[in-house]
């Protein structure tokens, strides 16, 4: 079994927007909203390269990244956080 459990899997499929944090080349973080994050695979979230220069930049620079996911339900008021290392990031 992979590291995106069937709960992730779930949560990240309903909520979709989700907060992608990344470390500039200087030590800073930087954080931008994703709306198109999605599961990949049982071991990989993604999310659509729109208008992504900074966060791409940093994670070929430095892999480490931190994706935080909120419910749009305000009764849930559930949040989803997830460290992963990334391990693909393409430019065409």
């Amino acid at each position: 079994m992979g590291v995106v459990t069937d709960e992730i899997k779930e949560f990240v499929k309903r909520e979709k927007l989700g907060f992608i944090a990344t470390v500039c080349p200087d030590g800073t973080p930087n954080l931008s909203p994703k709306g198109t994050t999605n599961v990949w695979d049982d071991d990989h979230l993604m999310f659509a390269d729109i208008y992504s220069p900074g966060t791409i930049k940093n994670l070929l620079n430095n892999p480490s990244i931190e994706m935080t996911f909120l419910s749009e339900e305000v009764i849930d008021s559930r949040a989803l956080q997830v460290s992963f290392q990334h391990d693909r990031c393409s430019k065409k």
